[in-house]
């Protein structure tokens, strides 16, 4: 078990009506959003191929930023959930950042599966996490979040999610006191592609676009 003690900033970005988080234009992997780390990818256990990230063409405009993966069935007796993730968090490594004066997230997103048709367990998701958010007694394994799913396809479709719709997973098993503090205490943000069945396998595209809060 790894155990660290720090002591964390948080970061206040309460009082927008309109956040950007990124449009993709400057062809830059740092978010517009100062207080955010860049972008980057990750994959849910070591054994899957971590997911290639690059810049293409935009919902009506020149960039957007894509993420191309390739989920492998779990190996026999693994309890590692299989998935990949294009992702961003607190430019400080100790500090979170609060975005709980807004009310939703948008973005504009399409997927081009390599397959014709897709896994019957595949989900898509965007997901906050919060460490640091009250608890009851015990811990988590990867630390506390919350997320909600959306269902992107071949053409390119304008997403809103209510922040108030964001639930914790229920593998979790420990509930948070308060879910609605995680984007209080938010320190990371990503969209996750994943594998409800992890017999199957799945690869693929993930594209989004003008990512913001309001």
């Amino acid at each position: 078990m790894l155990v660290a003690c720090f002591d964390v900033e948080k970061v206040d970005v309460t009082g927008h009506a309109r956040l950007l988080i990124d449009d993709f234009e400057d062809h830059d992997v740092r978010p517009s959003t100062p207080q955010l780390a860049p972008w980057s990818g990750f994959s849910f256990a070591s054994y899957q191929a971590l997911p290639t990230c690059d810049f293409t063409a935009g919902f009506k405009s020149n960039f957007a930023y894509s993420m191309t993966f390739e989920l492998q069935s779990a190996p026999p007796l693994t309890t590692d959930g299989v998935g990949a993730g294009l992702g961003t968090g607190p430019s400080v490594s100790t500090s979170t950042v609060d975005f709980s004066s807004h009310e939703s997230l948008h973005f504009n997103t399409k997927l081009v599966l390599s397959a014709p048709e897709p896994p019957h367990g595949i989900a898509f998701a965007v997901n906050f996490g919060c460490k640091s958010v009250d608890h009851q007694t015990g811990s988590v394994m990867y630390g506390f979040m919350v997320e909600d799913r959306f269902y992107p396809n071949a053409d390119w479709q304008f997403v809103t999610l209510a922040l108030a719709d964001f639930e914790q997973p229920t593998w979790q098993g420990v509930s948070m006191t308060d879910p609605s503090d995680c984007p209080r205490l938010l320190d990371g943000f990503s969209f996750q592609v994943k594998l409800l069945d992890t017999s199957e396998s799945a690869s693929g595209t993930l594209t989004i676009d003008n990512v913001y809060f309001d």
